[in-house]
């Protein structure tokens, strides 16, 4: 397929995906003395616990995004399918992401459904293997591959995570995106944005190189400017704001570690 019909199949997933959603405070919802933020999902509602990543004394609220398919399967399939329009919309050459229990089958599937809605064009994926356990990581990518430490918001302090890339995904990636060009990386979440800016140090591009960065929402402390600014590089298909609660509402916040499952509404 020529590059220009490609790019054309590009601009109508954008139209087709539209502005991003904006979730703001009056989508919060109490039901059985928990709080739950409304949000709309390929034009399906659900409610997403709000987890406490702070403390109980000053608790932080944000929602907890899981489309793992085996715990959420309605949430998995909506994100995957409003995902795949992100994706598309930007007619990448290869898809990086980093691994996750919790978002991989979503952004696999919406990888396949941007490579079908741009024609058929198969989109390389590469999987940057992630886990709380560094040796976990180092069996997977080998003796001669990279693993580094970050910390997601969603950890305590003093907690890291490790993420990592073999050789052979290493070479293949600056073969297919030399200096970045065509690569986006893609998350289902963009918070502190710590994961992906371990994965953009994992690639080892020069500072100069250019690629794009797709989270399937975005979210930032609601304090007055809110959503913020994405810059040209970075998209997203909704905003999701931080909440800082009252030490009264920490009873109303789920704890990190009990993981529920979004309700269908």
């Amino acid at each position: 397929m020529a590059r220009e019909e490609t790019l054309e199949k590009a601009r109508s997933a954008q139209n087709e995906l539209g502005l991003p959603l904006v979730v703001t405070r009056e989508n919060i919802a109490t039901v059985n003395n928990k709080y739950w933020l409304t949000v709309s999902i390929d034009k399906k509602p659900f409610q997403l616990p709000l987890v406490n990543v702070a403390t109980v004394e000053q608790p932080l609220g944000i929602a907890f995004l899981n489309s793992n398919n085996t715990k959420n399967p309605r949430l998995a399939d909506a994100m995957s399918r409003h995902m795949a329009l992100l994706i598309a919309a930007q007619a990448p050459t290869a898809v990086v992401m980093p691994g996750s229990n919790k978002s991989e089958y979503s952004i696999r599937k919406a990888t396949q459904r941007a490579s079908y809605i741009l024609g058929g064009m198969d989109i390389p994926l590469i999987r940057l293997p992630a886990d709380r356990d560094r040796e976990k990581v180092e069996h997977q990518i080998g003796r001669d591959g990279t693993v580094i430490s970050y910390h997601p918001v969603t950890l305590q302090a003093g907690e890291e995570k490790y993420i990592g890339i073999d050789a052979y995904d290493l070479r293949t990636l600056h073969h297919l995106c030399p200096n970045g060009d065509g690569l986006l990386i893609v998350d289902d979440v963009g918070t502190t944005m710590a994961t992906v800016t371990a994965s953009e140090s994992l690639l080892e591009y020069e500072e100069s190189a250019i690629h794009h960065v797709a989270v399937f929402a975005r979210e930032s402390l609601d304090t007055g400017v809110y959503p913020p600014l994405l810059g040209p590089r970075l998209h997203t298909a909704m905003f999701l704001p931080e909440m800082p609660f009252g030490q009264e509402h920490a009873e109303y916040l789920f704890a990190p570690q009990e993981e529920p499952p979004a309700r269908v509404l």
